[in-house]
Formats: structure tokens, sequence, C-alpha cells
């Protein structure tokens, strides 16, 4: 069992959507897998998977205000990873995730979503929430689901909630741009990783473009932050294209891009 939060240092660097994809790639390796949208602030991943508020019953945030148990407010998805080559989920798509057919053999993918109501966001911006119960919320998941892999889609930056999911944590995907904000602040990161004895934590440079030169941007991180990049993935126009619409490795199963990104999953399975 192991648990990968994603995270980035600032939003906009494609977190979410690198999360819904390696996810999903190593559930079809025929792993047990969940993902948990941690990211109470601004919540969204459940899109990615072609759900909506009218499918919804419980969500985290429920859990975490003591209305549910956090397996109410687990949805199995394991059907989406059958849809590849699509570049969008459809609602007909949706009643073939909630039959819930498996079409890989021993493959299991589930989501607990966040809540995307714009008075339970601001609920938990004014009111909070008990800590400890996240933590318990994951053990249960993996325990009661017998999950092999746990993926925690973080909130942006650094607060009480990323502490808690990052100390939890046996793998860090952190993930920057190119960009002079995204290098400082990428350093007090890995820093803080450090200081958490992260078992393995692995730099994602995201959104890339080839025209600035990646042998550059490698050499300053090694550089800098004694750390080799564990992943390069380009800037691709494909991705701007799909706007969050559906999964990318599934709707672009052959793509560049999509072979960076299980490359990378073969680094968090192995």
């Amino acid at each position: 069992m192991s648990i990968i939060a994603i995270h980035s240092y600032r939003g906009g660097a494609g977190k979410t959507n690198i999360t819904a994809s390696l996810a999903t790639i190593v559930a079809s390796h025929g792993h047990r897998v969940g993902i948990v949208d941690a990211d109470l602030h601004n919540p969204g991943i459940y899109v990615l998977f072609g759900l909506n508020q009218a499918h919804l019953g419980y969500s985290l945030n429920d859990y975490l205000w003591n209305n549910c148990q956090i397996t109410e407010a687990d949805y199995d998805v394991t059907s989406v990873l059958g849809l590849q080559d699509r570049c969008q989920i459809t609602e007909t798509d949706y009643d073939v995730i909630a039959k819930g057919k498996k079409p890989t053999e021993n493959s299991f993918l589930s989501l607990v979503p966040a809540s995307m109501k714009q008075e339970d966001i601001s609920r938990m911006l004014r009111e909070g929430y008990d800590i400890r119960l996240l933590e318990k919320g994951f053990r249960t998941l993996i325990n009661e689901l017998n999950l092999d892999f746990l993926f925690v889609d973080t909130h942006p930056g650094l607060n009480e909630e990323v502490l808690v999911s990052l100390t939890l944590s046996d793998t860090l995907v952190l993930i920057m741009k190119p960009d002079q904000q995204d290098f400082q602040a990428t350093g007090i990161m890995l820093d803080l990783a450090n200081k958490l004895n992260i078992q393995k934590t692995l730099l994602v440079m995201n959104m890339m473009i080839e025209s600035l030169g990646i042998s550059r941007f490698s050499h300053k991180v090694k550089e800098d932050y004694g750390f080799s990049l564990a992943a390069v993935i380009p800037w691709s126009e494909d991705m701007m294209m799909l706007g969050s619409r559906g999964i990318f490795s599934l709707a672009f199963p052959h793509h560049p891009l999509t072979e960076v990104l299980e490359k990378l999953a073969d680094k968090i399975m192995n």
C-alpha cells in the first residue's frame, strides 16, 4: 500500500489533470487505486471523470463534517478505464461508469470528490474541519477498499491539510512549471519533504516548451536542489483543447505526453 500526494506550490501547474491520468494508468496495470480530492477550496477532479453534482451524493466535505462515513463518499469509477480514445466522457458513458463494470482484470478505481457547492466551499473556508479526520479517512479507504495506491490531489501551497497529506504520504509528486516563482517555491517544498522524511520525491516539470531548453532547466534543477527531474511533460495543444473534459491518458493513449506519464507512473509503482 502506498499513499501518493500530488502537489504544486502554486495553482495552475496541471496538478489535477496529472493526478487523474496517473491514477488511471496505475489502475490499468491491475492495481486497486483510490483518489481523494483534498483540494477543498478549489475542487474539480470529478469533472474529469464525467461526474457532476447531479450524480453525487456525499462528498469529502460531508465526511469531514461528520455527516457520513468516508466510504459513503466514495464512488466506483473503474469503468472509465474502458473509455480509451474518447476525448470527452459523456452522459451515456457515465451510465456505464455507474453500473460498475470492470473492463480491466483486477483493476479498481474509486474517487472521493470534494464538494463544488459554493456554500460548502464557503463553509470550509469559514469553519474548517477536524484535521484528524483526514488521516482517519485515508486509513479507512485503504483498509476497507483494500487499496494498493491512494492518490491525494492536494491544495496548492502550504497549509495544515497539505502538511497532513504530506506527512502521511510515502511518495510526493511535486509539480512545477518552467517559471522563476515556481523554482523558488519548489526549493521550499523539497526542503519540507526532506524534513518530513518522505520516502520518495518525484520532481516533475510540466508545460515545458521545447524552445526554453529542456537540458538547461534540468541542469538548473540539479544544480540548485540536487534533484534530477523525474519527468518533463511537454506543453501540449491537445491538452489545452481537451479542456478538462476528460482524462488525457485515456483520451490520447498513444500521445507522447501520455508516454511521459506512463513512465512517471512506473516510477510510482516501482
